[in-house]
């Protein structure tokens, strides 16, 4: 079975394989002045999928990234020719595998075949494996490939996605896959990836792409993904990646279902104060798109989001700001208008004051009226005899205290356990889903002290800091 997990390298750029993937060292901070993406998912092969394209054409897009399920019919030469008949064997399209591609997949002119070649035609480079783990960046948008719920053995997304944002420094990411969680979807589809990609992928900031389900919506911001813990309803929404060196999780990103893409369209089955923007058959939907502008109005930290239909009606629009990476060069203020001359205040005429007027003869006071007679004070009243007080009461015979019962035999403290390593003590420490030693891939043997893995110095960091207080008891 063929598997591509290849880096092809372009004049100017270097490439460096850390921690288990590769980065450029010359990753785009910002990307280019508006540029434009379409993203999209759940094709088929009929006319409404080239209606999509055409739209996708007709709004000036540079690139499209579909997430999965191409055409429904194992057919990649089918597929294919649908991309080139509208768009042209040269449009930049990066896409990852969907769960009605899998057999179709891999091998010579298969799915993964004929968009590694799309790419190397269109001067993309990416590290990794294609479609499935794999890192792209597309004139500075980063984008993180995954295929969770699709291929799950022998890989480990969560921590290809965290490794991958960690070790990029870019102001826009794309975080992307094809299925979903049932509560971050309005259909009828159940849970089939776990939270911890979606989690990965907020704290690292990035926006999270989906399809799956045949719809299109959009989460408000969000500072947890599995609870649906609305961070904010306001605009722009501002991306923030956690910051590691603090005990709070700062990460804030949204996640939405572009599935619209030319198959059937479902109905809405759920709902919820998370969704900010939902449209399925219910609300009479039309296959459609959602775009970004990322860099708009000379602000590499703004984007400008739309989903927009085949009718050519605009469903949603929003904007969103990225606190991500390294700042990005700042915007100008516009040139000051001067201010006008300034009018002097007219000056009036003095007005002469009017003759004085003379005080009028002061009015003697009248004579002091004296005071009257004072009055004396009557004779004081002798105060009463006193009276004694009576004679005291002695104290009744003290009873005397009862004989002390001893203490009964002091019963001693168990013996101190010693703490297990974290490999051998039953407990999922770094919260990857797998317990102990040999379950857990981050633990060398069950004495290794912490179930390290990939989970990087978060976790880390907060059982160091756990010790140290139990220490300081």
């Amino acid at each position: 079975m063929l598997t591509l997990r290849r880096v092809v390298v372009f004049p100017g750029v270097v490439l460096l394989a850390a921690a288990g993937f590769v980065a450029s060292a010359a990753s785009a901070q910002q990307t280019v002045a508006n540029l434009k993406v379409a993203f999209t998912g759940d094709q088929n092969l009929g006319s409404d999928a080239e209606e999509v394209l055409q739209l996708i054409e007709d709004e000036g897009a540079e690139v499209l990234l579909i997430q999965g399920d191409f055409d429904y019919a194992d057919d990649p030469a089918a597929w294919d020719a649908l991309l080139n008949g509208v768009l042209g064997p040269d449009f930049p399209i990066i896409s990852l595998v969907g769960n009605h591609d899998e057999a179709m997949w891999y091998g010579a002119g298969g799915y993964q075949d004929r968009i590694a070649q799309r790419m190397e035609r269109t001067g993309i480079s990416w590290t990794g494996e294609l479609g499935v783990q794999a890192n792209v960046n597309y004139k500075g948008l980063f984008i993180v490939q995954t295929a969770a719920g699709v291929f799950d053995d022998g890989y480990d997304h969560p921590a290809f996605i965290r490794d991958s944002l960690a070790g990029d420094d870019s102001i826009w990411s794309v975080s992307g896959w094809h299925k979903l969680m049932q509560d971050m979807q309005v259909g009828g589809k159940g849970d089939e990836t776990g939270w911890e990609v979606y989690e990965e992928s907020r704290r690292g900031g990035a926006v999270i792409a989906t399809a799956h389900e045949h719809s299109y919506s959009r989460t408000h911001l969000l500072s947890n993904m599995e609870l649906r813990t609305v961070a904010s309803t306001a605009e722009p929404l501002l991306l923030s990646a956690d910051d590691e060196s603090t005990p709070a999780d700062e990460g804030r990103s949204f996640a939405f279902v572009s599935g619209l893409g030319g198959s059937s369209i479902r109905d809405q089955e759920r709902s919820g104060d998370w969704w900010a923007s939902i449209y399925t058959s219910t609300q009479g939907a039309s296959s459609g798109a959602l775009f970004a502008v990322f860099n708009v109005n000379g602000d590499p930290r703004l984007a400008h989001f739309y989903f927009k239909n085949v009718n050519g009606d605009v469903i949603d629009d929003f904007m969103v700001r990225s606190n991500v990476g390294v700042a990005g060069v700042p915007v100008p203020d516009p040139d000051p208008m001067p201010d006008p001359d300034p009018v002097p205040d007219p000056v009036p005429d003095p007005v002469p004051d009017p003759d004085p007027v003379p005080d009028p003869d002061p009015v003697p006071d009248p004579d002091p009226v004296p005071d009257p007679d004072p009055v004396p004070d009557p004779d004081p009243v002798p105060d009463p005899d006193p009276v004694p007080d009576p004679d005291p009461v002695p104290d009744p015979d003290p009873v005397p205290d009862p004989d002390p019962v001893p203490d009964p035999d002091p019963v001693p403290d168990p013996a101190p356990q010693p703490d297990l390593p974290d490999c051998s003590d039953g407990i999922d420490n770094d919260r990857d889903h797998k317990i102990d030693y040999p379950a857990d891939r981050g633990c060398r043997s069950a004495d290794d002290p912490y179930e390290l893995g990939k989970r990087g110095t978060r976790h880390l960091l907060h059982k160091l800091a756990r010790e140290a207080a139990r220490a300081g008891r």
